[in-house]
């Protein structure tokens, strides 16, 4: 039986006025944060310094203005009187969307996605950048400069990282109760009200921001990988994810980069974080090319937005009878389907692959080039190493991709688990002379970032693989918080004056939670790779392509 797509439908007064108050809301955020730039870009005489200077006139009109624009923006996409009547227990099924091909609509919502997953990325590495300047304007105690009495500067990114864990676990939230395209802008639009932290003159100030920044950061990643795996055919599905995180990761991590050296000599470390209004400005204009995912509209009986929804990727809904007459392969629930006790397995097996993966990123990288310095090496040279041995990381994540997708979903996880472990075990037995022998260490260098950044490329997708539609947001966002929770963990250490241990023995106990990580995963992963999501998880629900 063949279906038309629905015709267009006529918007009601209520959805007028809500997208009137989203538009409206969101271009009061960015006249709020405008407003914050004649005080920073008057300070050009003084090299950029605002520390000490107090708040003027437009900057707290501007600061109303965000608050008011944040409201409106919530009001307008929080569901209407409607849309909340027209919810039904209609016994339908939503298309899987398996039967598809890839289409015009898929990569634009691929762009769109690669964008919010870049924003992302980038403020992590921004830290990389910023901290010398934020300890040098601030008078802030660093591991290179010890000042006596003073704050440390690991203080600024243990708080970003404290909030990139609380937005991991709210906007998953939110994604499962309000909707994937609804938690993405409302976290875009309060990432771009925090650009303003750059423009904010006291340390306390900046802390503040940061951590807000650091909240609405953390969500966009794990919600864009929900909504991106329930929107694509099965046979595409992990290896489209898994690229789309490697690119992402890797396009933030180059354009930190690029702007860094580019702008941070001219306008000082505070020009990084206005760059908060630009990237997240970005994910709102293409918001048209991000639609609501049609698994969450069945979920919560929005089936008439399902139609609509899935009739731009050329799918359509269908009646549980009619669905019954569709061709597909028997589910093995039996094996697939999620129980309770399977669902808590899975969970802590991610939770310490991301700890595992955090403990890593921010602790022994972190750690290395200080590490390696002690032994007559300079910052300068150390740094370099590591920039030219990250250039691999972007093929290696494209044949992550590849193995992931077409090989096993599960074990490609366990594998480059396995091979992080590997290479900080070559780490810890070199010890801290490794990098005296330029070869050795840049060999054991790409190795490890070439499998440690297939570890967070592969996380978060196939988080969002094994949990059921209820749960996949929250699932997603709770494996991004744990990789979050080690950075909380390691820059902690740094906070509270506990030296880190010898490059040894940090590559050593990094490499047990590496392999900690693997078992787990592979004890009790579930294989995802070219499965119906509603097979994986024992979803009664089936798929029916649109006749052309």
């Amino acid at each position: 039986m063949s279906s038309a797509p629905p015709a267009p439908r006529t918007r009601s007064l209520e959805e007028r006025v809500r997208s009137l108050s989203f538009w409206l809301g969101a271009a009061a955020v960015a006249a709020g944060v405008c407003l914050h730039l004649p005080m920073f870009f008057g300070s050009a005489s003084m090299h950029y310094l605002l520390s000490g200077m107090p708040i003027d006139a437009l900057m707290v009109i501007g600061m109303v203005l965000i608050g008011a624009g944040l409201v409106a923006v919530v009001f307008g996409l929080l569901p209407t009187h409607e849309e909340r009547r027209r919810r039904t227990q209609q016994d339908v099924s939503v298309t899987a969307l398996d039967d598809t091909k890839l289409s015009r609509t898929h990569l634009l919502l691929v762009l769109t996605l690669v964008v919010a997953i870049a924003i992302d990325t980038m403020k992590p590495f921004t830290f990389t950048f910023i901290l010398p300047g934020v300890a040098s304007e601030y008078h802030l105690s660093s591991p290179g400069h010890k000042v006596p009495g003073a704050l440390p500067v690991a203080l600024y990114p243990f708080v970003a990282i404290i909030g990139t864990v609380i937005g991991s676990l709210l906007w998953g939230y939110a994604a499962d109760r309000l909707g994937r395209r609804t938690a993405i802008l409302m976290a875009a639009i309060l990432f771009m009200s925090t650009a303003i932290c750059g423009a904010m003159p006291a340390f306390e100030l900046n802390l503040v921001m940061c951590f807000f920044m650091g909240v609405s950061a953390g969500g966009l990643l794990p919600v864009a990988y929900a909504l991106l795996t329930e929107t694509t055919p099965a046979r595409n599905r992990g290896q489209l994810v898994v690229l789309v995180a490697g690119i992402g990761t890797g396009v933030g991590f180059a354009l930190t980069g690029a702007l860094a050296g580019w702008l941070i000599p001219m306008f000082s470390w505070r020009i990084m974080w206005f760059f908060g209004l630009p990237t997240g400005g970005l994910v709102i204009l293409m918001s048209r090319y991000l639609p609501e995912s049609p698994r969450f509209l069945i979920e919560n009986g929005r089936a008439e937005e399902a139609r609509r929804v899935m009739a731009r990727f050329g799918v359509r809904l269908v009646a549980n009878d009619e669905a019954a007459a569709v061709p597909r392969a028997a589910p093995r629930t039996s094996l697939l389907g999620l129980s309770r006790q399977r669902v808590i397995a899975i969970t802590v097996a991610l939770t310490l692959y991301g700890l595992a993966w955090g403990v890593v990123n921010f602790g022994f990288l972190t750690w290395l080039p200080t590490d390696v310095t002690r032994h007559g090496q300079s910052i300068a040279h150390v740094s370099g190493l590591i920039t030219d041995a990250s250039l691999f990381s972007l093929p290696g994540c494209v044949v992550v991709s590849f193995l992931y997708g077409r090989w096993s979903s599960k074990w490609t996880m366990v594998l480059v688990a396995a091979l992080s472990a590997i290479a900080l075990i070559g780490f810890a037995l070199a010890g801290e002379g490794v990098a005296r022998n330029t070869a050795a260490f840049v060999a054991l260098l790409v190795c490890l970032l070439i499998a440690f950044w297939g570890v967070i490329s592969v996380l978060s997708p196939y988080s969002a693989e094994v949990y059921p539609t209820r749960l996949r947001a929250r699932g997603a966002g709770l494996a991004a918080g744990a990789s979050k929770l080690g950075g909380v963990i390691a820059l902690g250490m740094a906070v509270s004056g506990i030296a880190p241990p010898a490059l040894g023995g940090a590559a050593g106990l990094c490499a047990g939670a590496m392999g900690i990580a693997a078992v787990a995963i592979g004890a009790t992963g579930i294989e995802t790779r070219r499965r119906r999501l509603e097979d994986i998880v024992a979803e009664p629900v089936t798929a029916a392509p649109l006749a052309v």
